[in-house]
């Protein structure tokens, strides 16, 4: 996993508002957790700051998961 999509991915303010209202308002923590990286991913491909031809789906879970194991 490339350090740079780990980091832009955990200090997105987007992705982290998204992560915190998303359990109050009743959506399971991890679809929330899941759907805020892949958006920020999905936004950083378009900026051409990841890869072109980055698989954002693939990549969103292996980051949420090892993050997810990690903690």
């Amino acid at each position: 996993m490339n350090p740079t999509v780990v980091a832009l991915a955990m200090t997105r303010p987007a992705a982290a508002l998204r992560t915190r209202q998303g359990p109050e308002a009743g959506v399971p923590a991890f679809a929330t957790i899941q759907d805020a990286v892949a958006d920020c991913l999905d936004a950083e491909s378009r900026l051409g700051r990841i890869p072109a031809g980055t698989d954002t789906t693939k990549t969103t879970l292996a980051l949420v998961g090892t993050v997810h194991h990690l903690g």
